[in-house]
């Protein structure tokens, strides 16, 4: 029953992020599917094992397995990537904009993704926003600059790889 819903859960977690993208919260709850899925699939095995399996021990190595995998894994990207691609599917309510809550990490991606033309709102908007948006493209330049100037003003050693990265390439 537990494997029923947890794979109904993760279809629904599917179409979620398949029509209106990836965010923290849902790239983290599918991750937390992926754990337990992993985890049934164990326990299914181990049921018909005849050893004994020792529980508590793979949930701690499963467990740091899959956090230090999420530790460097760059979820940003993964994020903006992803939200892009999906953008293009028809149905898609995907708002790109939406993507600013990143941090300066996706920086050089954005401008790149900019610069290609690649960061364009596909979705039509709801009827109540057409009124205020007048469905105009979003200007990303106000962001770049804001996240630039978070970059710029950090001292050299809060600085990660990205961040070092991103500030040679724009020189």
């Amino acid at each position: 029953a537990s494997l029923l819903l947890l794979a109904s859960a993760g279809y629904r977690m599917g179409l979620y992020v398949t029509y209106y993208g990836f965010s923290y919260e849902k790239f983290f709850a599918s991750y937390t599917v992926i754990y337990c899925a992993i985890l049934f699939i164990w326990l299914i095995i181990k049921l018909f094992a005849k050893q004994r399996a020792n529980i508590l021990k793979f949930l701690i190595v499963l467990f740091l397995w899959m956090y230090s995998i999420v530790a460097i894994f760059p979820v940003e990207q993964f994020i903006l990537r992803a939200n892009i691609a999906l953008s293009n599917i028809k149905e898609s309510r995907i708002r790109l904009f939406e993507m600013t809550m990143l941090s300066p990490d996706v920086l050089s991606s954005v401008k790149k993704y900019q610069q290609q033309g690649l960061l364009k709102e596909k979705t039509g908007y709801l009827s109540r926003e057409k009124e205020n948006k007048q469905d105009k493209d979003f200007d990303w330049q106000p962001w770049i600059e804001r996240q630039e100037k978070i970059i710029s003003d950090k001292i050299w050693y809060e600085k990660n790889l990205i961040n070092i990265v991103s500030s040679a390439k724009s020189r």
